[in-house]
This record gives C-alpha cells, sequence and structure tokens, in this order.
C-alpha cells in the first residue's frame, strides 16, 4: 500500500484511525506479508511520526527512511534536453 502526503492523517480524527489501523496490520504476524509506504516532505512526516500512535514510530524508523534529494538545476536542464530531444 502506498499513501502519498501521508502526513496529512495528521490533521483529524479520521486520519488518527487510519493510521491506528495501519500500526494494528503491521504488526508483524509470520507469515503475513505486508508493504506499506508512508510518502510526504521530510519535516511533515517526522512531525506525523512524532505525534500519532507510538507505535507508528516504532514501525516507520526515520533511521530506515528513503530519502530523494531534489534535483539540481543541471539535472533539471539534462532531464529537459533529453526530453526534448525524444519528441523531436
Amino acid at each position: 500500500m502506498v499513501i502519498d502526503e501521508a502526513y496529512v492523517l495528521n490533521d483529524d480524527l479520521y486520519g488518527k484511525q487510519v493510521l491506528d489501523t495501519i500500526v494494528e496490520k503491521v504488526q508483524g504476524t509470520p507469515y503475513d506479508d505486508i508493504a506499506v509506504l508512508l510518502l510526504g516532505y521530510e519535516d511533515k512526516m517526522t512531525d506525523m511520526l512524532n505525534k500519532q500512535n507510538p507505535g507508528l514510530k516504532r514501525r516507520f524508523p526515520l533511521d530506515f527512511a528513503f530519502r530523494f534529494e531534489d534535483f539540481t538545476d543541471d539535472q533539471l536542464r539534462k532531464v529537459f534536453d533529453k526530453e526534448c530531444r525524444n519528441k523531436g
């Protein structure tokens, strides 16, 4: 399951219920394979993990988070140039 902008679940009771359910479902039951990806801006995700169900932070430790750096201007220029060449 992929939840983009997961930090919005930090805003209301419904979001809290969703996060509590996720924590319950990823308890680590043997032979129960589940993958959950929580995506969002690092500062907002950190805030959510610190404020919500304590089990959430244990199951999604920030030390194991994948962080994707923004493209540099030069990298974006190369992508743009390549796309322009491909489109003709």
